[in-house]
């Protein structure tokens, strides 16, 4: 049973890589600052994995220390596109209107990356 609930976790990190992936591609930051509907998409997709997590009980405390990093993780996720949505494209990837710039955007992958089991 314990293994099936770190499979659990395991494929919910997966997922989360792949966002994490799908959301650092320019094609993904155009469509979600063009639409609400894709904000919506993506933020969905998101919360969909957070209930996953919450689909795995936290009996054991490795287990829900791994749970509790890969749900941080995604609500990191899910920050990064609300924060596409309010800054410029330009500002956000360094440009000169401002904004995050790439090394804060490479500091907040790191960050998570750390973060995760």
């Amino acid at each position: 049973m314990v293994c099936d609930l770190y499979k659990t976790i395991a494929a919910v990190h997966s997922e989360a890589d792949e966002f994490q992936r799908l959301i650092q591609r320019q094609e993904t930051v155009d469509a979600v600052r063009s639409s609400v509907w894709e904000k919506l998409r993506m933020n969905e997709a998101l919360m969909k994995l957070l209930l996953s997590l919450d689909s795995v009980p936290g009996v054991d405390p490795t287990m829900r220390e791994a749970r509790r990093k890969v749900s941080r993780r995604i609500v990191g996720l899910q920050e990064i596109v609300d924060a596409i949505v309010q800054e410029d494209v330009e500002g956000f990837w360094g440009g000169c209107g401002g904004g995050f710039g790439r090394d804060y955007w490479n500091d907040v992958v790191a960050k998570m990356e750390e973060g995760v089991v």
